[in-house]
């Protein structure tokens, strides 16, 4: 029993040992075969594709396409100084070098960041990019793909239309031209240069995929434009891009990249080159923007009858001592067309004026309760709504019909100016014609055309009481105004200045 047992243990250690051997060795050929792959049985062949001559074109295109215009692309930066620190940030920024949650080296008392794209239209150096883009202020750089980093000078802003124009010393620049607004098509190839996300000049494609697009109402950082007209495209757009060019195929300006409806939804905006060429020439030229105006609110005319034309653009609102008033546009009439041309929406109506020089005579034909009616129309420059200057003629309305204290001039209503101005007059009241600007009027945020129907809480019928009611309320130095604007009562607060008169 002894020796058989003892057989049978040294047995079990010689199997264990063999195992072992088995196990090394098998390693040893995995070793060789990860080193030296086993050889097909057969012989294979790796994908070939042999692309048309229209892809192989299409590709080079892209290429060559960047390489030409990206030099006059620019990547724009704003150094701003930091606001002043509390007494806890400095502290951090004493002991730690920078503030709580910051990332990289301090910045000491400046900040500086890219902010957005820009594109060089002119060889002598002028660069276009959006408002938005350069902030409230500070010092401007442009930095090329070459690497220059050169300061640039504001020329001016046309906020709005969210462009401003800046410019950097240089000559022989290359540039980018602007494309004819009108040949644009949906459909053609468009390509984006510009920095998303910082990832500076990144280039994609797409296509156009819509074009005069308006009423959008998906955010301007603030702005709202008085005039849209935007190109849609599905080229890759987001927040860094803003400012740059979207290129045909032939590398001309088809736009600028203003905005974009959600992060990688295919929704791009872009200010159409006509806008662009129009605003910017403005901009170099004088530092700003002139454009002609009317003073009117309009809408498309949206049902016609029998006693409406087929088409055309209802005017809503008038405002006082605009050019619309002087000429005798009235509130429901339907302007059917321009020095003769015709017009069925309200943004054909805009761009139709929007073409004008200032100070240019226009001939509006209009629908007026059945009859047609032509009114010739000198436009001026273009205001806010509220008007800032009050150039209402008192040799026509009568120096005791017109009150102009407090930076508001206030006139009696009467059945005419009710009805130039679609107002109800049976109650009566005074309507503001102007405000003058920096007045107490224009911080109380009175508008022209509001219609005043008390002074602290008293009503008034006429000029007279309004007078009286002005008086006895300037005296406790606190003077609210009840007015109506479109169809809804409010309550306005003036505080006049108590050295002097404005």
């Amino acid at each position: 029993m002894k020796a058989t047992s003892h057989f049978r243990m040294g047995a079990s250690i010689w199997l264990a040992v063999g195992m072992m051997f088995m196990a090394a060795v098998h390693l040893w050929v995995l070793e060789i075969q990860a080193e030296e792959p086993l050889l097909l049985k057969e012989e294979t062949t790796a994908v070939q594709v042999s692309p048309s001559p229209v892809i192989q074109a299409l590709d080079r295109g892209f290429s060559d396409l960047f390489e030409a215009a990206s030099p006059a692309v620019v990547i724009i930066e704003v150094e701003r100084r930091l606001p002043e620190m509390d007494g806890y940030e400095a502290l951090q920024q004493f002991l730690f070098g920078r503030q709580p949650g910051s990332q990289g080296p301090p910045t000491e008392d400046w900040d500086t960041g890219a902010q957005g794209s820009g594109m060089v239209i002119r060889p002598d150096g002028y660069i276009l990019t959006n408002s938005h883009v350069l902030g409230d202020g500070g010092y401007y750089f442009a930095r090329f793909q070459d690497g220059r980093r050169l300061r640039a000078k504001l020329v001016g802003r046309d906020e709005a239309n969210d462009l401003a124009v800046l410019k950097v010393e240089g000559e022989s620049m290359p540039f980018l031209e602007f494309a004819d607004a009108a040949q644009i098509k949906v459909g053609q190839l468009a390509c984006v240069i510009g920095a998303p996300y910082a990832l500076e000049f990144s280039f994609t494609t797409g296509a156009i995929s819509g074009i005069n697009r308006n009423k959008l109402e998906i955010g301007r950082y603030g702005v709202n434009p008085l005039y849209e007209d935007y190109l849609q495209t599905d080229a890759s757009i987001n927040p860094g891009n803003s400012g740059g060019p979207l290129l045909n195929i032939h590398g001309e300006v088809m736009g600028m990249v203003t905005m974009i409806h959600g992060i990688n939804t295919g929704l791009g905006f872009a200010i159409p080159s006509d806008i662009l060429q129009w605003s910017s020439d403005q901009l170099i030229l004088k530092g700003r923007v002139s454009r002609p105006w009317l003073g009117i609110s309009i809408e498309t005319l949206k049902r016609a009858n029998d006693q409406k034309p087929a088409s055309g653009v209802l005017v809503k609102t008038v405002i006082p001592d605009a050019p619309a008033f002087m000429a005798d546009v009235r509130p429901d009439d339907i302007i059917v067309a321009v020095d003769g041309q015709p017009v069925a929406t309200d943004r054909e109506l805009q761009k139709a004026i929007f073409y004008k020089k200032v100070g240019q005579q226009v001939v509006l034909n209009v629908w007026r309760e059945k009859e047609k009616v032509e009114l010739l129309v000198t436009t001026s420059e273009m205001r806010t709504s509220r008007i800032k200057q009050a150039e209402v003629r008192d040799q026509e309305l009568g120096r005791d019909r017109v009150d102009h204290r407090h930076g508001v001039t206030v006139v009696e209503l009467n059945q005419e100016l009710a009805k130039r101005l679609g107002l109800e007059d049976n109650n009566g009241g005074v309507v503001i014609m102007a405000v003058s600007p920096n007045s107490s009027a224009d911080d109380a945020r009175l508008h022209a055309g509001d219609l005043v129907t008390a002074v602290n809480g008293t009503p008034i019928e006429n000029l007279a009481d309004y007078r009286l009611q002005l008086e006895e309320a300037s005296a406790s130095g606190e003077i609210t105004l009840q007015c109506r604007r479109n169809g809804e009562l409010i309550e306005l607060t003036l505080n006049p200045p108590t050295n002097s008169d404005e």
